[in-house]
């Protein structure tokens, strides 16, 4: 399955399968399962922009688009957020959806 993505969106569920690891560690008891899991939703994700829904589903990828960077920069201006909470970790996540997400 992981073959039949384009190598940007391989790249990305394997990035979360090990951001995963990361994070939860050994609360992941099944750990082939659960990348088998992320896998399974960017193929998902995939088959749908390619089958009607559009690329606009995909993730953003490499960069943030402006409307979201934007977006962003209103809630650390607000005081939502501040700058240092917004750091890499949390825009390689958003990076990983798509735009209208």
């Amino acid at each position: 399955k992981l073959k039949s993505l384009p190598p940007n969106l391989a790249n990305d569920a394997l990035q979360e399968y090990d951001d995963a690891l990361q994070i939860k560690g050994g609360s992941i008891r099944n750990q082939g399962a659960y990348l088998f899991g992320v896998i399974k939703r960017y193929v998902s994700v995939q088959e749908r922009a390619t089958g009607g829904e559009g690329p606009a589903i995909l993730p953003m990828g490499e960069g943030l688009t402006p409307l979201v960077h934007e977006r962003l920069e209103t809630l650390v201006s607000s005081g939502f957020c501040t700058l240092e909470e917004m750091n890499e970790k949390v825009k390689s996540k958003i990076r990983m959806l798509s735009e209208t997400d």
